[in-house]
């Protein structure tokens, strides 16, 4: 469901009343049983039954988020790690270079 549903914000045409909300075309693709028909024939959203997909994809998100943030510390290690071995390898270049050696 998550990136089938979008949320939108829209003028109420009744009262202008700024609003959010989901389009129910959306979620009929998604999860066709939170879509039913009002007395009038307009779509209708079940909004509570959107909740327990909400806290999921929130879940979800909230553990790809740690992933991630894992993954970046251990990257900022290696990194800090090979700038080291890049000093260490520029140092023994100058002594390399420096006159007076005789082993390059």
């Amino acid at each position: 469901m998550v990136g089938m549903v979008k949320g939108y914000t829209y003028k109420l045409k009744s009262s202008g009343k700024l609003t959010t909300g989901v389009l129910s075309t959306e979620v009929a693709m998604a999860v066709p049983a939170l879509v039913t028909k009002d007395p009038e024939g307009f779509d209708q959203v079940g909004y509570v039954g959107l909740i327990p997909y909400s806290i999921v994809a929130a879940n979800d998100a909230h553990e790809r988020l740690n992933d991630h943030n894992l993954a970046i510390s251990r990257l900022a290690a290696d990194l800090i790690e090979l700038r080291g071995e890049v000093e260490l390898l520029r140092a023994e270049n100058a002594a390399l270079k420096a006159p007076g050696n005789t082993e390059g």
